[in-house]
C-alpha cells in the first residue's frame, strides 16, 4: 500500500476510525490532569517510603494511609477529568486532522523514533514533509547557525519517551508551516505495518488531536 493524499483524505473523513484513538488522543487536552497525576505519583512513592520507615517506627503507619488516600483521590480525579476530555474530543471528532508523518532518526534497538508532521494546510502534502526531512538529514548545509544548533539539539540522541509532547520546529526552517517533532514507538505496530512504512520511504500516518498529541495509525485502520 502506497500512501497518497487521497488515502489521507479518506481517513480524515472517517470519524469511526478516529474515534478509536480518542482515549489516548484526549490525554492532556485538559491541562489540569497533570496536577492530580503528579500528586498521585508522589503520594504513591510517599506511601512506600513511609512503609519502610514504619518497619522501624510504627507511628509512621498513619502516614501510609494518608498517602494512599491521596493517591486514590488523585486516581479518581484523573479518571473523571479524562472522561470529560474524551467526551469533548468525541464531540468534535470530525475536525480532528489525519496527517502524513515521516520517520527521521531513532533508536533501532528500542524502536523509538523521531517523526515530523504538520497539522496545517500541508498535512497531506507528502512531498513537503519529505523536503523538510531532507533538510534535517542535510542540516550541515543550513546557513543559519542558530537554526542549525536548534535542529541538531531537537534530533539528538536524547529520547524521552514515546508519546511525549511534540515540539515545534523553527518556522524559518519549515517554510513558515508549523511542523512538529514527536516521538513514536514502532515496537508494537506489527511487521505488516513496518513493511508498509518501509515501502512508503519511512512515512506513516498520525491522527493529531492537537499539535502536541499525535497518535500513530494502526495497520487494521488502513483498510478504508
Amino acid at each position: 500500500m502506497i500512501f497518497t493524499e487521497d488515502t489521507l483524505q479518506k481517513l480524515e473523513n472517517n470519524s469511526e476510525i478516529k474515534k478509536k484513538y480518542a482515549g489516548a488522543g484526549s490525554w492532556g487536552q485538559n491541562k489540569i490532569v497533570y496536577l492530580p497525576t503528579l500528586l498521585g505519583v508522589f503520594s504513591a512513592a510517599g506511601s512506600y517510603f513511609m512503609y519502610e520507615l514504619s518497619k522501624m517506627d510504627s507511628s509512621y503507619s498513619i502516614y501510609i494511609y494518608a498517602c494512599l488516600f491521596v493517591a486514590v483521590i488523585c486516581i479518581i480525579a484523573v479518571v473523571q477529568i479524562q472522561k470529560n476530555a474524551k467526551k469533548k474530543v468525541l464531540a468534535t471528532i470530525e475536525n480532528v486532522p489525519v496527517c502524513i508523518a515521516k520517520k527521521v532518526y531513532g533508536n533501532d534497538n528500542a524502536e523509538i523514533y523521531y517523526g515530523i508532521y504538520t497539522t496545517g494546510n500541508r498535512r497531506h502534502d507528502i512531498d513537503f514533509i519529505e523536503s523538510i526531512a531532507d533538510k534535517i538529514f542535510n542540516i550541515e548545509f543550513e546557513t543559519d547557525e542558530k537554526i542549525k544548533r536548534k535542529i541538531r539539539n531537537m534530533f539528538g540522541e536524547k529520547f524521552a519517551a514515546p508519546n511525549a509532547l511534540s515540539i515545534l520546529l523553527p518556522t524559518a526552517f519549515t517554510e513558515g508551516e508549523n511542523v512538529y517533532q514527536g516521538q513514536f514507538r514502532f515496537q508494537h505496530i506489527g511487521q505488516e505495518m513496518k513493511n508498509i512504512i518501509s515501502n512508503n520511504n519511512d512515512q506513516f500516518i498520525v491522527v493529531a488531536f492537537n499539535y502536541t498529541n499525535a497518535q500513530q495509525l494502526r495497520h487494521a485502520d488502513l483498510v478504508i
